[in-house]
């Protein structure tokens, strides 16, 4: 069967809202084929054409998403490419990757939302810091920015990374999230605040 046919795709489809139903409830070691065939009303044979076992469903999953990300930052990258970007510009096409991340992140949020959850999978998590962890090192750079000699470099990335990552995964599991446009915006301020800036200390 042509992997681009309908059918082949619609089966996909069930066994990705079996999975996302099914780590609602329960982790993913506790995980059983049988439990996504049952919940996908598929047969077996139909979820071993498409995956070798939980594995590699889950693998292909996130590395399908990883890789969303990673072409909607590129495509952010080339237009800092074509030419000399103004300081004002850079900032607006920055605030614009945020949108790109964010709108498809909110259209996959179920599936983010689980593997993100106690029940997912932390390898999931390290993959995706790693993703922020390279995309900050480009805008550092990007901005020709340096950092600060108060605190050694490695922890001054671990914490921008841990910033954004706490962010974006508090905003994913938000039971009424802003819209990806206005989180884009929050994301953005975030970054040009300094976390003790966010707390107003009254004048004795």
């Amino acid at each position: 069967m042509n992997k681009n046919d309908l059918r082949w795709l619609r089966t996909e489809q069930k066994i990705k809202h079996a999975l996302i139903t099914e780590l609602q409830q329960k982790s993913f070691a506790q995980l059983r084929i049988v439990d996504l065939i049952n919940r996908a009303s598929i047969s077996r044979r139909a979820f071993y054409l498409h995956y070798e076992d939980k594995y590699d469903l889950l693998n292909k999953l996130e590395g399908q998403l990883i890789k969303q990300l990673q072409e909607r930052l590129q495509k952010n990258h080339a237009l800092f490419d074509r030419s000399s970007v103004p300081r004002n510009d850079q900032y607006l096409l920055t605030n614009e990757a945020f949108n790109e991340v964010l709108s498809f992140i909110d259209q996959e949020r179920a599936l983010f939302k689980v593997l993100l959850s106690p029940n997912g999978d932390p390898h999931f998590s390290r993959r995706l810091r790693s993703l922020m962890g390279d995309e900050i090192i480009f805008r550092a750079r990007l901005y020709h920015a340096y950092t600060t000699d108060q605190i050694p470099t490695r922890y001054v990335k671990e914490i921008m990374v841990g910033l954004l990552f706490d962010l974006i995964n508090s905003w994913i599991s938000n039971p009424h999230p802003e819209s990806p446009e206005t989180f884009a915006k929050i994301l953005t301020a975030s970054r040009l605040t300094a976390p003790m800036e966010l707390l107003i200390i009254p004048q004795k």
